[in-house]
């Protein structure tokens, strides 16, 4: 057994001493442990990869895999405190060794899975990662009715090192559920505070001056504007603001403008906003902003519906889009995206309102667009007249189309001879619809490239017919070619019933014709499964 022994260690000195010999071993220690960093943000069950279904048993285990490795990595791993420094919710005796393994360095908790909250472990792992309040930097915590139990028995304790601070709650929300940590929390230096599903009064105590970044969401109790501005008044450093929570007006008629109520946010970078109209129209008239903040404006039609609920939401607009373009008079609007959510359209970076065409022409109209050079229509479920709703947009050169934001798109691209036909006048209008305009003006005169996505060329592909999108679609093309307005660049991505015979028949009417060779082939039955293809 001795004999044994001896030549165990025998063979794992020489082992030790090839090991050296290696390149990776003459690394320094300070390297070293850089490498070993990056590996664990990039490692797939990295908490921060929503690819992956997270685990924080195997986000441990790529830690302790590297301290098994060999003798010399498990010293460098165990002396890089900030290797341990992250800790996910799992059991206190996890939760003690990466404490230990740590040392004094600022920690980072997450907390990743709203149902162990309700575990029986997560009282004492909790009471031993607030034994550490003092040296956490940032917090992610949801709240439950075991939270009381954290903090029972502890008194108030100051988090000096606390700059980022994330609080969610379980299926059982109760606002109660904060008062126990927010009582017990001194946080001077927060900067970040991201609170989710918790009203207004229960947490105004952390919107510290100090404050760079707020997020507040999902709150179904109604907040006034006048509250959140008073609130917003004492956070002059802000460089993002988001709000997606019950905002209302003071009265139906919203604030009355007064330049010495208004709160400057002059450092914010981006804002976000998701309420109803009129509380919006409030909110950014009383909000002084720099001219190159990004913003993202989600405008939530109400419940109601009819003629005398599209007409108040449009004249809310209408104060929402004179206030944008104040801000960004001397930065105009360049591109404009049109989505929909389920039943919202979004105006990317604007608003989200019901698909109404007049709230849809309200929109085109407010805003100041008369610099706008790319225009993005997606899956627009209206049939606009494209000719009346974005006639002014002159300076368009780049349009892109995709799915049923398509519909109409042929008309309105379409331009009309200037000779006489029997029976019809120079230059008739290109639709009904289209009133009185002149159909020999172009629609986007400026127009050198449209990208269409996911449109149905044909209803049918093995039974072609006139009325198909393709065949007006190079009809409205070769009408534009005839009037010294031809295209110069088609891009067809993803679409359906479309193959080369249809990218040569369009390419005849373009200068370039660009396609991804996608070739899908679609019945009339694919219309119940994917109602938003072109028809």
């Amino acid at each position: 057994m001795a004999a044994r022994e001896a030549f165990a260690s025998r063979t794992t000195g020489h082992l030790t001493a090839m090991n050296k010999l290696l390149p990776i071993s003459r690394l320094p220690p300070e390297l070293m442990a850089r490498i070993f960093m990056s590996y664990m943000n990039g490692n797939p069950h990295n908490s921060d990869n929503r690819c992956q279904v997270f685990s924080p048993w195997m986000w441990y285990a790529y830690r302790y895999i590297i301290t098994q490795v060999c003798h010399d990595w498990r010293e460098v791993a165990l002396q890089n405190a900030r290797l341990w420094a992250e800790i996910h919710d799992t059991s206190p005796a996890h939760v003690t060794e990466m404490l230990l393994r740590s040392k004094q360095a600022p920690l980072k908790i997450r907390q990743v899975h709203d149902h162990w909250h309700e575990d029986r472990d997560y009282v004492e792992s909790y009471r031993r990662i607030f034994e550490e309040i003092h040296r956490i930097r940032d917090l992610e915590l949801f709240l439950s009715r075991r939270t009381p139990q954290v903090f029972d028995g502890h008194q108030a304790r100051s988090a000096d090192c606390l700059q980022v601070l994330r609080l969610r709650t379980g299926f059982d929300q109760n606002d109660a559920y904060l008062l126990p940590f927010v009582s017990s929390l001194s946080a001077p230096h927060l900067q970040e505070l991201d609170v989710e599903s918790y009203s207004l009064p229960f947490f105004k105590m952390l919107l510290l001056p100090s404050l760079t970044s707020f997020a507040w969401s999902m709150c179904r109790v109604e907040t006034t504007v006048p509250i959140l501005l008073e609130l917003l008044r004492d956070m002059p450093l802000l460089h993002n603001l988001i709000l997606s929570s019950s905002l209302v007006s003071k009265a139906e008629e919203g604030l009355p403008k007064d330049v010495d109520n208004q709160v400057a946010l002059r450092h914010l970078h981006y804002l976000e906003i998701e309420c109803m109209a009129a509380p919006c129209a409030d909110l950014l008239a009383h909000l002084s902003l720099p001219s190159e903040v990004k913003m993202h404006i989600s405008v939530v039609s109400g419940r109601e519906r009819g003629h005398g609920a599209s007409l108040a939401l449009s004249q809310s607009l209408k104060r929402v889009f004179s206030t944008i373009n104040g801000i960004m008079s001397s930065q105009p609007l360049r591109v404009l995206q049109l989505e929909p959510y389920g039943s919202m359209i979004q105006f990317q970076g604007w608003t989200t309102v019901h698909p109404d065409e007049t709230v849809i022409e309200t929109v085109v109209t407010g805003l100041s667009l008369s610099d706008l050079s790319h225009l993005h229509l997606l899956d627009q479920p209206c049939d606009l007249p494209w000719r009346q709703t974005f006639q002014q947009l002159v300076n368009v050169t780049h349009l892109r189309v995709k799915g049923v934001g398509a519909r109409g798109l042929t008309d309105g691209l379409r331009i009309q001879s200037k000779t006489k036909k029997p029976g019809m006048g120079a230059c008739s209008t290109a639709s009904g619809a289209s009133g009185n305009l002149d159909a020999c003006i172009p629609l986007f005169p400026r127009l050198e490239c449209i990208r269409l996505e996911r449109i149905r060329f044909y209803e049918a592909y093995s039974a072609p017919g006139a009325d198909d999108f393709v065949e007006q679609f190079k009809l409205a093309l070769k009408s534009r070619e005839s009037a010294e307005r031809k295209l110069r660049r088609l891009e067809i991505v993803n679409t359906i019933n479309c193959m080369h015979d249809e990218v040569e028949f369009l390419s005849e009417v373009v200068e370039e014709c660009t396609w991804d060779g996608e070739e899908e082939l679609g019945s009339d039955e694919a219309d119940l499964e994917y109602p938003y293809y072109y028809k």
